[in-house]
């Protein structure tokens, strides 16, 4: 993962603490502990690599069957960015717009209240979880082109679900966005044969950190 400037992080904590939040910057480089000790969430062995490839990895592609935790998954990814990074923001995303806003966000809104984790999180995703600092994950649906179209940043996240479904036009959108310098995890089932979900598991291999999980 790019480095902040040390001074980045200093101001990030500097902020973080006039806005009354508890740092959490010494989860950065470990996103396996901040699951385990703050969102109170133990990662199977599997969902641990994945978030592991996170610190590294600007792409990352995990394909894998039903019931392996994959929501769970992105909402623990989100959280840990969003509370562990200056400036964030993370955009949740699906190809269904069901996923997004009864399973993704219920998710993340289950973590975030049993941790106790500071900040308000509305019912509707696309109000999203809001810190004092600024910190945002918002839930977009593929209803919401433009606005992911409108997003950018080093510290931009997006996290895409059922990935293999997601309409290629507003992928292009959010690569535009990646331009910046943030980063993208892509997770779902192999459903189609073509699309930058397929490719990132065979033409494209090279610019991924591609996750199989059986």
């Amino acid at each position: 993962m790019n480095s902040w400037p040390r001074l980045e992080w200093i101001d990030a904590r500097l902020n973080a603490a006039a806005a009354g939040l508890r740092d959490f910057s010494n989860y950065a480089q470990n996103p396996v502990a901040f699951c385990s000790e703050v969102l109170k969430f133990d990662p199977w062995s599997r969902q641990a690599d994945v978030l592991n490839s996170l610190v590294d990895s600007g792409r990352v592609a995990v394909r894998s069957g039903h019931k392996v935790g994959k929501s769970r998954l992105d909402a623990a990814a989100a959280l840990w960015w969003a509370y562990t990074q200056p400036h964030a923001r993370v955009i949740l995303t699906s190809s269904g717009n069901r996923q997004v806003k009864t399973i993704l966000w219920r998710e993340l809104r289950q973590l975030h209240r049993e941790s106790g984790l500071p900040g308000v999180c509305a019912l509707d995703p696309g109000t999203g979880l809001k810190l004092p600092d600024g910190r945002e994950i918002l839930g977009f649906t593929t209803q919401d082109a433009e606005r992911m179209a409108g997003q950018s940043g080093a510290a931009l996240f997006f996290i895409i679900d059922e990935a293999s479904g997601f309409p290629q036009a507003i992928w292009e959108a959010v690569q535009g966005n990646l331009a910046g310098g943030g980063r993208v995890l892509c997770t779902g089932n192999p459903t189609k044969t073509s699309g930058f979900f397929f490719d990132a598991f065979h033409s494209a291999r090279a610019l991924w950190c591609p996750i199989h999980i059986s």
